[in-house]
């Protein structure tokens, strides 16, 4: 699936002074265009575009809505299913179940959300697309499946356990270079609509840790600089128990297992819709909180806002 946010046509900085890397974060992930804002200009809010609202579209707009100060005001909505088919599977959703805002069609061109107005559009053509007439600022986007030449993905989902590839691995070695070459991964699809888990085995430098230390080092993550990011469990729960759970990964700590004295296994459960909309507004959020003239509390960067409070933390020390 392609998923993307992009940052659209009006108010983009295009001198700040920051790295291109930090103003686009993660490729294919956001995406952001426009002229700089005026010398001294406040900017209360960026303007947003959800283009695709399927399951993430979807996710991203409740996310955004339980968020408190939100420096993001999601505007308009691209769906191809039209205005009555986004506000009733905004309302009514099999997995999150029925959205706790007020959800109305306003007409046929709008719909409202606890009284936020938000334009929805219906077109496949994105020349035709109405984001610098309205104004954006971010596009969120996540398109549908294209066919799959894949013959184990052909077969009937709800049947089998299928075995494919993952983009997880690729998509690691780009945010963490040094891993390239040294992780690789497959995926297993299995007829459950929601939830993943990662079964991880690694083989580390550090000699004679046990399972212990490693679920320590976790708990020391969670706690710090990944609070609200990583979670541990000690309870014995399966893929339901994650269901709308907002960080992305959770570790079994039961099943931490070290064998011989160098090789780790770690099992890890997310959410695979939720969690990873739940990073999707944060990148929104550390792009606006980068933006001149944005109000945006916290940096948007919890590694950011721990070292600043623990600049001695392990964590938070610079290798050369």
């Amino acid at each position: 699936m392609a998923s993307h946010a992009a940052l659209a046509s009006s108010r983009i900085p295009t001198s700040t002074g920051l790295p291109f890397q930090e103003l686009l974060l993660i490729p294919n992930t956001m995406f952001i265009q426009g002229s700089a804002p005026v010398k001294g200009e406040t900017v209360a809010k960026l303007k947003v575009a959800i283009n695709g609202f399927g399951r993430i579209g979807r996710n991203f707009l409740r996310c955004w809505h339980g968020r408190k100060d939100s420096p993001l005001d999601v505007v308009v909505v691209n769906d191809s299913g039209g205005v009555k088919n986004a506000s009733h599977l905004l309302k009514y959703d099999s997995m999150l179940g029925t959205f706790k805002a007020d959800v109305k069609l306003v007409d046929n061109e709008t719909i409202s959300v606890d009284g936020k107005h938000i334009k929805v559009v219906s077109s496949r053509d994105p020349l035709k697309l109405p984001w610098a007439e309205l104004g954006i600022d971010i596009v969120i986007e996540r398109l549908l499946d294209a066919s799959h030449r894949d013959l184990r993905r052909a077969r009937a989902a709800t049947l089998n356990i299928v075995l494919t590839i993952t983009g997880a691995t690729k998509a690691l070695s780009l945010v963490l270079p040094q891993l390239k070459g040294k992780l690789n991964g497959i995926a297993l699809r299995v007829p459950t609509p929601n939830v993943w888990v990662v079964d991880l085995v690694v083989n580390v430098a550090k000699k004679g840790i046990t399972a212990e230390d490693v679920n320590a080092a976790f708990r020391k993550a969670a706690d710090g600089p990944l609070k609200g990011i990583l979670a541990v469990c000690d309870e014995p729960l399966v893929s339901v128990d994650f269901q709308c759970s907002e960080v992305s990964s959770t570790i079994d700590s039961s099943l931490t297992m070290v064998m011989g004295d160098d090789m780790v296994k770690v099992v890890a459960w997310y959410d695979n819709e939720w969690g990873y909309s739940q990073r999707v507004v944060d990148l929104a959020h550390l792009v606006a909180n980068k933006w001149p003239g944005v109000a945006a509390p916290g940096s948007g960067d919890p590694l950011d806002e721990f070292c600043d409070k623990n600049p001695s933390d392990e964590e938070c020390k610079v290798y050369e």
